[in-house]
């Protein structure tokens, strides 16, 4: 493109309509133009790199120490596997801590009330004729020594007819070590 003198005395710059006073105007506006033209056709280059190189505005190709995003991720991975596989060696528990683990579990449930309360009141409500309306209302238990515990209390259940009734009743649960199970003994009611 150049400068070109035009009507009344104007200079004109090829593609454009207005004039400029002297040769010099022109020459610099053609100046600025090509500047401004080689400036945007950078910059239009480099976001079109940076849109070859990124999705929704984040750039998948950064580092962190020297290190990409994903060698991170796979590295924190693999440490983590690494720990759990050593935490699984490592933690043989021997036959004598489970053995002995074992024995205060079924301390624990021997004396405990309320595992004898459970069963026990699973095991009166299937007693019923009606068992998915029995519910169980009160219950006191106490333990009587060698994993037996007896329970005083009431329930509520519909009887043949489909009346509800109140019931006393007396049981008495044992629970057994070796075969980690309560057992319904005795039930009066």
């Amino acid at each position: 493109m150049e400068a070109k003198k035009g009507k009344y005395g104007l200079w004109y710059v090829d593609g454009t309509s207005y004039g400029f006073s002297s040769e010099q105007e022109a020459l610099a506006h053609l100046k600025s133009e090509a500047e401004l033209k080689s400036a945007g056709e950078k910059m239009a280059a480099t976001a079109q790199l940076n849109r070859a190189h990124s999705s929704n505005g984040t750039d998948w190709n950064k580092t962190f120490l020297g290190h990409h995003w994903l060698e991170w991720v796979l590295g924190c991975v693999m440490a983590g596997g690494f720990m759990y596989v050593f935490a699984w060696i490592t933690s043989d528990t021997p036959p004598e801590v489970l053995a002995a683990q074992k024995i205060e579990k079924a301390e624990r449930e021997c004396k405990s009330t309320y595992g004898h309360q459970a069963i026990s009141q699973r095991l009166i409500t299937n007693q019923m004729k009606s068992p998915s309306t029995a519910k169980v209302t009160s219950q006191n238990s106490v333990y009587m020594g060698d994993c037996r515990v007896m329970h005083n209390g009431y329930i509520d259940a519909q009887n043949s007819f489909g009346v509800y009734l109140q019931q006393n009743y007396t049981a008495i649960t044992i629970y057994n070590k070796d075969s980690d199970t309560f057992t319904l003994e005795s039930l009066e009611m």
